[in-house]
């Protein structure tokens, strides 16, 4: 039990610092400057400015070297400031939780309002055309719509097994 809570952590680790690399490089990508989001247009056509405006911000530094700062940065809470509002991400993240907690349960809320009564509609009519009508919407039946979606082997193991078992008739 604890070597699979252990695995799971480095998993957690290796795909935190996965999702972490790939969104600052593809932010890295992106055409354009960011100093020129952050100065004003007039301002962008003096050369000292801007490269004291990227010293300051560190954006001079190599690529590794700036995300290696920003994940050490990260790993002690201090996720920097926003570029938007000058104000900690943190905090902008921290104003901006109960709104999102808020959203979270009414959406939970109102998919249970409307699933609980459906299942106990469609088990009320278990096998008839209702039944199968929620089924084909909501979940892995034998008709179901969104499980060859969800499941493709599901479909195409029955259709093997019957090819092999054609074969096999065939060859004796």
């Amino acid at each position: 039990m604890l070597k699979m809570i252990a695995s799971r952590l480095m998993r957690l680790v290796l795909t935190l610092l996965c999702v972490t690399f790939i969104s600052f490089m593809l932010l890295n990508i992106l055409p354009g400057d960011a100093v020129n989001a952050l100065i004003p247009i007039d301002a962008q056509q003096d050369r000292e400015f801007v490269e004291q405006v990227r010293e300051e911000f560190g954006l001079n530094d190599p690529l590794m070297v700036r995300y290696g700062r920003w994940l050490g940065n990260a790993v002690q809470g201090d996720l920097g400031d926003s570029m938007v509002t000058s104000r900690p991400v943190t905090d902008e993240i921290t104003h901006r939780l109960p709104i999102t907690f808020e959203l979270m349960f009414v959406s939970v809320g109102l998919s249970l309002l409307l699933a609980v009564p459906l299942g106990v509609f469609s088990a009320y009519r278990e096998g008839r055309r209702p039944d199968r009508v929620i089924s084909g919407f909501t979940g892995p039946t034998q008709h179901g719509a969104l499980r060859h979606r969800s499941d493709p082997h599901l479909r195409v193991r029955p259709k093997t097994r019957m090819v092999s078992r054609h074969r096999v008739e065939q060859a004796q």
